[in-house]
């Protein structure tokens, strides 16, 4: 089956594939465009504004200036930087045009849009390297139609381009990371990695992956070099909050905890927490000395010793996406401080498997259902202030009895969906004939042609 190349890619204009996948791009970025006029749910945007603000005047001390508000700045130093040079070209180009520069997102849709611009790209970027992927195992027209599933899907319309969450910026060069590491590319797929953690440390729970991989299907070369690509793109994007004599990333440190003090087992996503002990503080004792965030760990361990023993025996790459989907589920389900929104990634990836193996086509459709329900409902629970949603939020409340029975249902189903994903990864990684896949299901070996060299 042939391979997109990236190079049919620069060649739109005489490539049908490529006009193809345009269309497709399009489609999605005009209805992202008449979404994002939307004011973000929860004014976490608006911290974004604030927080560029500060910045602008204080870019030295980002973290330590805005540790006095009730919000203080607590993402890695990429995310804080793009909020300074977004706030600072916005309040620019109004002083160029001599106006006053509104910065309240919910009375001006102009701001709105421009805060929304880095993940509506991020956006069309995973749709591209999801296109990618699928076309390593089938053709155009199915690619084209399962990367439109996740352009299209409502999950991801409302936690992206409504919401504005920042979760949407690191799934782009998440999927990056792993579409270089399935190219055996250690030095790209490790600056990528960088860029995902210095956006979110989420993708953190990745991170063993690609080393182990590289390491085991290439040699330590490529290993060395994810690794040394990873840490000094890392390196570089923090300098600015490593200088002495008191580093600025000591305060980022304290702003995480600031939040995580008064953390629940679950802050809104319905999984393993919100059943058994919402409300009960994610370090408080739960079990004996144990919390709740000591056994959701110790769970979360055995998913990730589950996916390394898979890797390690199989070089396919649909065990690779298999084991990164599989962490995803899992890092939602079992450990604590949960919001609805980190179940982000776990989409993208599970499509992503699904190229390679149908069963995971379902556990995305179902998990694109999850997600959308536990978004929907935590939103009507929790904020009334958003005025195109407070008739949702009072009937949400006026039926609170019927909606925690559906939340557990959504809860328990979710964590149906890791028993279901434990048992696929495990059955494709362990009954398939170990090494032998890679050959046998991809007809790639581990010095395979690579699709993107011209890049």
């Amino acid at each position: 089956m042939s391979h997109l190349q990236l190079s049919a890619l620069r060649h739109w204009k005489d490539d049908p594939a490529g006009r193809h996948l345009l269309v497709l791009l399009a489609v999605a970025l005009v209805i992202r465009f008449i979404l994002a006029p939307y004011p973000d749910l929860f004014n976490d945007m608006q911290n974004f504004v604030t927080w560029g603000l500060v910045a602008e005047h204080q870019f030295w001390h980002l973290y330590s200036a805005t540790s006095r508000f009730s919000v203080p700045d607590n993402y890695p130093p990429l995310a804080g930087e793009l909020f300074v040079v977004q706030v600072a070209l916005y309040v620019g180009f109004f002083r160029i045009i001599g106006s006053h520069a509104p910065l309240t997102l919910t009375s001006s849709p102009t701001l709105s849009v421009w805060m929304k611009l880095p993940m509506i790209a991020a956006d069309l970027g995973a749709i591209v390297v999801l296109y990618m992927l699928a076309r390593r195992r089938m053709s155009e027209r199915w690619a084209l139609f399962l990367a439109a599933t996740y352009a299209f899907s409502p999950p991801i319309l409302v936690g992206g381009v409504i919401w504005g969450q920042i979760d949407t910026l690191f799934v782009f060069p998440l999927l990056l990371a792993l579409y270089f590491t399935l190219e055996r590319r250690g030095l790209a797929a490790g600056v990528c990695f960088g860029l995902a953690i210095m956006l979110k440390p989420l993708p953190l729970v990745f991170a063993p992956l690609f080393p182990i991989y590289l390491y085991r299907w290439e040699g330590w070369r490529q290993a060395l070099r994810f690794v040394g690509g990873a840490a000094g793109i890392s390196l570089i994007l923090s300098l600015p909050y490593l200088m002495p004599p008191r580093p600025e990333v000591l305060a980022f440190l304290q702003n995480v905890q600031k939040l995580e003090t008064n953390g629940h087992a679950s802050d809104g996503g319905f999984n393993l927490w919100w059943l058994v002990a919402p409300n009960t503080g994610y370090a408080a004792p739960l079990w004996g000395p144990l919390s709740a965030s000591a056994i959701g760990w110790g769970l979360f361990a055995g998913a990730l010793a589950l996916a390394i023993a898979g890797i390690w025996r199989s070089g396919s790459e649909e065990i690779l996406l298999g084991a990164a989907a599989l962490l995803a589920i899992a890092f939602f389900d079992v450990t604590t401080l949960q919001h609805q929104r980190y179940l982000y990634p776990a989409l993208a990836l599970l499509l992503a498997a699904s190229f390679w193996a149908r069963g995971y086509l379902s556990l995305y459709l179902l998990t694109s259902v999850t997600f959308f329900l536990n978004l929907v409902i935590t939103v009507g629970m929790y904020d009334k202030e958003i005025p195109y949603l407070t008739g949702w939020y009072y009937f949400i409340n006026a039926h609170l009895d019927t909606v925690l029975v559906i939340t557990n249902g959504v809860a328990l189903i979710q964590l149906g969906i890791l028993i279901w994903a434990v048992m696929l990864f495990m059955r494709r990684s362990y009954g398939t004939g170990g090494t032998e896949v890679a050959a046998k299901e991809t007809g790639i070996t581990p010095a395979h042609q690579g699709s993107i060299a011209a890049l």
